[in-house]
């Protein structure tokens, strides 16, 4: 059996990382977001307009526990920003056995990737706009982090090389599997 759950802020690599990471271990990839979007038939800005971020947390744990519930193996698993942030999700991944990864990045890296990207960020396009991308990333960094910091491994995520980051990624997988047996 083996699970794998990266975790971590918006634009942290979680979902170019997992598959990348799936592909080189040959297991599934899932991504949660894609789970929530299949589910609601809506993606996620959408939910967030017309049902707001708690029904969007909602349908998140729900996905987790049919993941649960089915008792996958053999999976990467791509989280949304605020998925660890939640006690009952850590939770449902502490009983799926997950190997918990958080991918940390600085803010400047944080900064530069959402605003060199067209993906949507409801967190982002939602709130206060009298911020500034940095000052709600930094906000959003500073309610998180403490929860991103119980995962099993922390994998600073700066560098743009997703080969260099996918080495560092598996040799502390091995490292830290190696250590707890």
């Amino acid at each position: 059996m083996f699970r794998i759950a990266l975790i971590g802020m918006m634009a942290s690599g979680k979902s170019t990382l997992a598959q990348a990471l799936a592909k080189q271990l040959k297991l599934d990839f899932i991504d949660l977001d894609w789970m929530i979007e299949s589910r609601a038939k809506k993606s996620v800005l959408e939910i967030f307009l017309e049902k707001g971020e708690q029904y969007f947390r909602q349908l998140e744990t729900e996905c987790l526990q049919e993941l649960l519930i089915q008792k996958r193996n053999n999976f990467v698993l791509a989280t949304g920003g605020g998925s660890f942030a939640s006690r009952k999700n850590r939770e449902i991944l502490k009983q799926m056995k997950t190997i918990n990864i958080y991918l940390q990045c600085n803010l400047q890296t944080l900064v530069h990737r959402i605003e060199n990207t067209s993906w949507q960020r409801p967190l982002l396009n939602l709130n206060d706009n009298r911020l500034t991308t940095s000052q709600k990333i930094q906000k959003i960094l500073g309610q998180r982090e403490k929860d991103y910091l119980k995962a099993d491994i922390i994998l600073r995520n700066n560098h743009p090389d997703i080969d260099n980051a996918l080495s560092s990624l598996v040799t502390q997988i091995h490292d830290w599997q190696n250590n707890r047996y």
